[in-house]
């Protein structure tokens, strides 16, 4: 009998997982509806995944950045995301994972909307020149080292360890705006 209950709870879980939950008005942004629903589990992450839906109901085009669960992942484990030149009645579809099981919901809170690019407005075309380093703590013939080189629209990653190494570079989109953020250090693993 009681295996039979948990069959029954994990079809139940697993037929909810697939529906989608009613569309919501953003508290602070009204003009922003939200949605999500459940659409399974990572074992290997052990997280649930979360299906969102983001739709632009104000008249003009908008810039949009949310964040999925901010009270409860912050840091490396912040889970936000953005969308630039969203059109009125336009869907933003997203991704993220959460510790939360599927009967609990998922909590997306829209933390900012502007004009569409008013932010490229301001800056114009001026691209800094960023460099970021991190070397393994491995002694000299096993250090491996990542290198992250911004400069211009260009973005230049560079990974070698005594195995093998590999460089990528790639243009930056134009009208591209963001933030910087840095974080102490905390160990976690994060995925989008």
């Amino acid at each position: 009998m009681p295996r039979l209950l948990s069959v029954i709870a994990l079809a139940s879980s697993l037929l909810s997982a697939q529906n989608w939950s009613a569309w919501k008005p953003d508290p602070v942004y009204q003009g922003i509806e939200v949605r999500e629903r459940c659409s399974g589990f990572n074992e290997f992450a052990n997280r649930y995944l979360w299906d969102v839906q983001l739709r632009n109901t104000y008249q003009k085009t908008v810039d949009l950045t949310w964040a999925a669960e901010p009270a409860l992942l912050r840091g490396a484990q912040a889970q936000g995301d953005r969308a630039l030149g969203v059109r009125p009645g336009e869907v933003v579809d997203a991704h993220h994972t959460a510790p939360q099981d599927c009967s609990s919901g998922l909590f997306v809170r829209v933390d900012e909307v502007k004009g569409a690019g008013a932010a490229t407005a301001k800056t114009g075309s001026f691209r800094p020149k960023i460099e970021g380093r991190w070397r393994s703590k491995d002694p000299e013939p096993l250090r491996k080292e990542l290198d992250v080189q911004l400069s211009g629209n260009t973005i230049t990653s560079s990974w070698s360890s005594p195995s093998f190494s590999f460089q990528i570079s790639t243009a930056l989109p134009q009208g591209l705006s963001g933030s910087v953020s840095l974080d102490g250090g905390e160990k976690s693993s994060t995925s989008h």
